[in-house]
């Protein structure tokens, strides 16, 4: 047994290099083995791969490698297995509609959407609208012509001392002349402005 070795063994193993004056030098290559008492001759370093210790320790680092390989071969069994599981779902649901396809990409296509902005309200009349561009619109089709027909109202006088009578028929009353159109009274002037029309006039 490789236990029972001793120098006498191994120098009688050993490889002759030279013999001078009737001696003879060997060399020989040792494994010792060390339990953490006095280390002790086990076996020459070429017959290790023989002895029992080295072929325990081969199939104990085996065992260990086979874990290893059994334990990804078993991740990958469980992921190949939860694929299927997911396959077979998607499967087992009905087909989707071309409807419900493009329904489907307009409800992400609005999802991805950023969200409309707040709406605002107008300072003159406290109307809401939808964004800034809205409430422009509105004011200058609301409030700034309102702004310029009354920045444009005839200015008005008072009758003269000997009496005056607006041109427009049917007006009797002493009103106050206009003074972009003498020849109507401010009522009837703005209802001309207004209508489009133009009143008849007294010969």
């Amino acid at each position: 047994m490789p236990d029972d070795l001793d120098l006498m063994q191994l120098a009688a193993s050993g490889e002759l290099l030279a013999t001078v004056d009737g001696v003879a030098y060997r060399a020989a290559s040792m494994v010792f083995a060390d339990d953490g008492g006095v280390p002790r001759i086990y076996c020459r370093h070429a017959d290790w791969p023989t002895t029992p210790a080295a072929r325990l320790f081969a199939t104990s680092r085996e065992l260990a490698e086979l874990a290893e390989i059994t334990e990804r071969h078993a991740a990958e069994v469980v992921r190949l297995s939860r694929r299927v599981a997911e396959l077979e779902r998607q499967l087992a649901r009905p087909a989707e509609t071309p409807v419900q396809n493009q329904e489907r990409m307009f409800r992400a296509q609005q999802a991805a959407q950023p969200p409309p902005p707040d709406p605002v309200s107008c300072p003159d009349c406290r109307a809401a609208f939808k964004n800034e561009r809205a409430l422009r619109m509105h004011q200058q089709r609301a409030h700034l012509g309102m702004q310029t027909q009354t920045a444009k109202a005839p200015l008005a006088q008072f009758v003269e001392p000997l009496g005056w009578h607006c041109a427009a028929l049917g007006c009797h009353g002493a009103h106050a002349r206009d003074l972009h159109d003498t020849a109507f009274c401010t009522l009837h002037a703005q209802r001309q402005i207004a209508n489009g029309v133009e009143l008849m006039k007294e010969m």
